[in-house]
């Protein structure tokens, strides 16, 4: 019966609008719902242990996070990605850990989806583009893309690291940046 919708500290924070959506299945549906701090200074990468899946093929993500800070920068971007069964790894960009940094991770388990999984990239300095293409043909209008990512510093501003991603065709994915 709660929504919590947090940040991190609020000193000069400006107001923040929050349109929300759930989604309630009504059969066949599994989430585990995971809360954690968790950062490595070493390596940058960490892994969240989840209650095993059935299978990889019908299990997506949501994920969302919060750092303290006044503005973004390259250590506030994370990939996250389902690696197998029982594990999720959180990759952030600028091996620190940052104080205030927390995570809401949903694992999503439905027997009547079929996910496909890729990893595309790095997006070459420079370019405002990258298509993936010869992806076995979907019904654009029963599929949807989620998607994560991470970039190296930014020096020209945030534009440069923001990335859209769109299904392009049957057949191809798009991501593309600002600048």
């Amino acid at each position: 019966t709660t929504i919590t919708c947090d940040r991190a500290g609020a000193v000069g924070a400006p107001a923040v609008s929050i349109p929300w959506q759930t989604v309630e299945f009504y059969g066949g549906v599994t989430v585990q719902h995971l809360t954690g701090t968790d950062c490595d200074a070493t390596d940058g990468i960490v892994e969240v242990g989840i209650t095993p899946v059935a299978s990889m093929s019908n299990t997506f993500l949501l994920y969302s996070q919060i750092a303290t800070g006044g503005g973004h920068g390259d250590d506030d971007f994370r990939t996250v990605r389902l690696i197998n069964t029982s594990q999720v790894e959180i990759r952030e960009t600028a091996l620190a850990c940052i104080a205030g940094y927390a995570y809401a991770l949903q694992v999503v388990q439905h027997p009547g989806v079929s996910v496909t999984r890729g990893l595309t990239g790095p997006m070459a300095a420079l370019t405002s583009s990258v298509v993936v293409s010869g992806q076995s043909p979907i019904d654009q209008t029963k599929t949807m893309l989620l998607y994560s990512w991470r970039g190296n510093r930014y020096l020209a501003g945030m534009c440069s690291v923001m990335v859209r991603g769109e299904i392009d065709s049957a057949t191809s994915l798009r991501f593309t940046r600002g600048d």
